[in-house]
């Protein structure tokens, strides 16, 4: 089971490397934008819409990887008041909820995101990148928070969340 976990884990953290990478080409198309725009007089059609790209996969790619370290909005005036037990009924729960969401997210996109997939999909743009793999990347992101929610249901029921503060 620990192996499991762990693959889960590792997969997680290995998108939210992707997400850096992401992040940094991102930083460079905008840049790029800035510089052929206002030095070059020259600007391009396709930095906008490869920004908006690169930023919208960097939000996918981390969900899970997030909910891996505890990174989430939590109010720790409340989980502080609460016993270790509570707190780990109350993650358990909010795990369960997430894994529950995300079924059902993968359920209702999974038609859509396998059609963009076949026919290759691209955005009617001017620069008409494709967004098949957008589809792609949204089926990959919303399994691995699924499985990583379910790890973290796993870990609470064992009485082992990480993402929790110690006592």
């Amino acid at each position: 089971m620990q192996k499991l976990l762990s693959l889960v884990d590792g997969t997680s953290k290995y998108l939210s490397y992707l997400a850096t990478l992401a992040l940094i080409a991102g930083m460079i198309a905008a840049c790029y934008e800035v510089f052929a725009r206002y030095v070059l007089s020259q600007p391009t059609i396709w930095t906008g819409e490869l920004v908006q790209i690169l930023f919208g996969s960097i939000f996918l790619l981390c969900a899970a990887d997030n909910l891996r370290t505890g990174g989430h909005v939590a109010i720790d005036f409340i989980n502080s008041l609460l016993s270790r037990r509570m707190n780990l009924i109350l993650a358990g729960t909010v795990s369960l909820v997430i894994c529950i969401y995300s079924a059902i997210f993968l359920k209702v996109i999974w038609k859509r995101a396998t059609d963009s997939v076949l026919m290759l999909e691209t955005s009617n743009t001017p620069w008409d990148p494709p967004v098949w793999p957008l589809s792609f990347l949204l089926i990959v992101a919303v399994g691995t928070m699924f499985l990583q929610a379910l790890a973290s249901f796993i870990r609470t029921t064992q009485g082992n969340d990480p993402s929790l503060p110690q006592k």
